[in-house]
């Protein structure tokens, strides 16, 4: 999943964001105690919807110059989770996964105002019962300031999108048991949240010790 000749975000993705469009619901306003005047309401409100059908934020392949700003989100999302004492990523470590020479990841990233406000992580794996490649997120991180605006739902659609069109047999990731308004939301668009399977997970000195000498 990664970019250019290199199977990734540069080719295949292109064309999905093409034809994938993120809207959010438009809010409703009361007329107030005022007769209401039906004919400029109607018009006023046919602009506001032109204006929620185009939102003021765009997705996009992420590109070498996002590198800090993604690190930063990560830096971002570490401290939510509460888990910043494992961070140890920095812009020198993860550029060559993303843009090196065999990059093994790929990022979608969202922008507001000229600003990389949220990514999306992902890569390739394989499901050996189905025969087929998987889409797995890492980790989709949207800044506070700038939730509840679709952009989390895009970023979801889009990989969604992008995992039919590359034949994948499942489009997985991983959420924390406490975090419940993340299940809810992810539940409401479809995904089932598996209460069979546990991550096993070998890292740090347990992996030098892992590995036979």
């Amino acid at each position: 999943m990664t970019d250019g000749g290199k199977r990734g975000v540069g080719h295949g993705v292109e064309s999905v964001w093409a034809s994938v469009a993120a809207r959010e619901e438009p809010r409703g306003r009361g007329f107030g105690r005022a007769a209401p005047d039906l004919n400029g309401w109607q018009r006023r409100r046919r602009c506001q919807n032109r204006r929620m059908d185009q939102p003021d934020w765009t997705l996009r392949a992420a590109e070498p110059r996002d590198v800090d700003a993604i690190v930063g989100l990560i830096g971002e999302l570490a401290a939510f989770e509460q888990l910043t004492h494992l961070l140890q990523v920095t812009p020198e470590s993860l550029h060559p996964h993303l843009f090196g020479e065999r990059p093994v990841v790929e990022c979608i990233v969202g922008e507001a105002g000229g600003e990389v406000v949220a990514f999306a992580l992902f890569f390739t794996n394989f499901s050996t019962f189905l025969g087929r490649p998987g889409l797995y997120l890492e980790d989709l991180y949207v800044r506070p300031a700038h939730r509840g605006r679709g952009i989390g739902r895009a970023l979801l659609e889009r990989l969604g999108a992008l995992a039919v069109e590359r034949g994948c047999g499942r489009f997985e990731w991983s959420v924390l048991d406490w975090n419940e308004n993340a299940i809810r939301f992810y539940e409401k668009m479809g995904a089932s949240v598996l209460p069979d399977w546990r991550i096993c997970r070998v890292t740090g000195e347990a992996l030098q010790r892992f590995a036979p000498r």
